[in-house]
């Protein structure tokens, strides 16, 4: 009675460590988000300086550009309206005048056109770069915007998805996972259990992951990002699909072992903890051509490549 009451002590212990353990990353993950939203929070008021700087250096350069237009004219036809004169009347008055000398005024005529064309399309060309720049900034802005907006709705979701678990999960019944476990024993004498994978997956699983798709991601096709969690350890997976639905079913036959690479971090943690212990959810409906840029976002609010199941931070859309 007493190794009983020992080993009890040890299970309990160890399931109270791997709580803890659980809350921790949740806690380092909020940290990280809030310490991420910060950072974004002041990058973006630098923006904000920097975007107000700008438009007060475009003003005074449209400024400047209307004065120095408006001089630069008034000079233009003031030595235009000279020089003709100048030359109607050394051609018209003077006969003996020089040819060379009604040459050489005509040269700096067209000398003083060119001069003033050269200005003018000078400060056309610093407006444009000021009016690019001032594009730029704007578009750093929309972009953290957006990178705020999202980290505040991953906040969100997972406390909704903490307090409604059972709805981002599959259910199996204590007396169908006594059985399915029984059934995985069998596997390690088999020299071909993927048809015991198939049995499990045919028998308890099939039914399940319809219903759960159709309760998260409805029965319409979706294309969009998702997101699985091990509610064990806190780790995730992100990742896209023209059809979200398909994808999922997919997953789960492969973390039953059915066809799964065995180096995906992924199917071995499935495996290891069993489908049944991973939440599924959508992050994001969008279009496809949006999907690598949108699995790149999400990737880098969770980071689920540096403490997750994911590779690499997504594929570029370049």
């Amino acid at each position: 009675m007493e190794i009983a009451a020992i080993i009890i002590l040890i299970i309990i212990s160890f399931i109270l460590i791997v709580e803890l353990i659980g809350l921790i990353n949740i806690k380092q993950t909020e940290q990280d988000i809030e310490e991420k939203n910060e950072k974004i929070r002041q990058e973006n008021i630098e923006i904000k300086k920097e975007t107000e700087k700008l438009y007060e250096i475009k003003n005074k350069l449209d400024l400047d550009i209307t004065n120095h237009q408006k001089e630069t004219e008034k000079l233009y036809k003031s030595q235009k309206r000279k020089i003709s004169e100048q030359i109607n009347f050394y051609k018209e008055n003077i006969k003996y005048a020089s040819a060379n000398y009604i040459d050489e005024l005509e040269k700096k005529y067209n000398e003083a056109e060119s001069n003033y064309t050269q200005k003018i399309n000078k400060l056309y060309l610093q407006k444009s770069e000021i009016q690019n720049q001032i594009k730029d900034a704007e578009g750093r802005f929309e972009d953290l915007k957006d990178q705020i907006n999202a980290a505040t709705e991953a906040q969100l979701r997972e406390r909704e998805k903490e307090e409604k678990l059972d709805f981002y999960k599959l259910y199996v019944s204590p007396i169908d996972l006594e059985d399915i476990e029984k059934l995985n024993s069998i596997k390690l004498m088999l020299h071909n259990p993927v048809i015991l994978n198939k049995l499990i997956w045919s028998t308890y699983f099939q039914k399940q992951t319809t219903e759960m798709c159709n309760r998260i991601f409805g029965t319409k096709q979706v294309c969009g990002i998702y997101k699985i969690t091990n509610l064990k350890t806190k780790q995730c997976y992100i990742g896209q699909s023209v059809n979200v639905q398909d994808r999922m079913k997919q997953h789960i036959k492969y973390g039953l072992g059915i066809e799964a690479s065995a180096t995906n971090k992924l199917y071995n943690s499935m495996q290891k903890d069993g489908v049944w212990n991973f939440s599924f959810e959508l992050l994001e409906e969008c279009p496809r051509e949006k999907l690598n840029e949108a699995e790149k976002r999400w990737i880098e609010i969770y980071r689920s490549n540096e403490i997750g199941f994911n590779l690499t931070k997504g594929i570029s859309k370049e």
